[in-house]
């Protein structure tokens, strides 16, 4: 954009000096409104939450941690990839319901699809290591609820609890 406006500019040295410059700032004008329209949007939504302010996510998911039961210092076990343990937003939720990991569940995919004996068994396990509950993500479409509480869905992502001494 800057360049062809240095090229009208070159070109147009033999027009007034007025037009040239009304010319010139329509110009830039134009360029700068998708700009301006951005800049809108962001100062609404800015003012809106000034107005009414929001829960942060991990505050909301907090606050359904504890509707659910979770309390202060509650110890859970969550589903995720040892590389993704404590990068993924579950790890924060956990962590501002007052909550502890204390276990983990890596193979995502095969936890998904375990059977129910299977799953009871992992329970048991659980238990006997007092975790109160089993939080995951983004939970298969075709599963089953049952059981399963939703905590907080965040845009393509829903992160779900399983009370472990249900």
């Amino acid at each position: 954009m800057l360049f062809w406006l240095a090229v009208f500019g070159l070109l147009m040295f033999r027009v007034n000096e007025m037009p040239r410059t009304a010319n010139i700032l329509v110009m830039l004008c134009t360029a700068m409104l998708p700009m301006v329209e951005h800049l809108a949007v962001a100062s609404a939504e800015n003012l809106r939450d000034i107005i009414h302010p929001r829960p942060s996510e991990y505050e909301t998911a907090a606050t359904a941690f504890h509707a659910i039961g979770i309390q202060n210092g509650d110890r859970l076990a969550v589903v995720a990839p040892l590389s993704e343990i404590g990068l993924g937003f579950e790890s924060y939720d956990v962590r501002a319901a007052g909550a502890r990991i204390v276990a983990q569940v890596e193979d995502t995919e095969g936890f998904w699809q375990l059977e129910p004996t299977e799953l009871d068994s992992l329970l048991k396990r659980l238990r006997a290591l007092s975790v109160r509950a089993i939080v995951a993500t983004n939970m298969p479409p075709g599963r089953t609820q049952a059981n399963w509480h939703d905590v907080a869905p965040f845009g393509s992502s829903r992160l779900v609890a399983l009370l472990v001494d249900q």
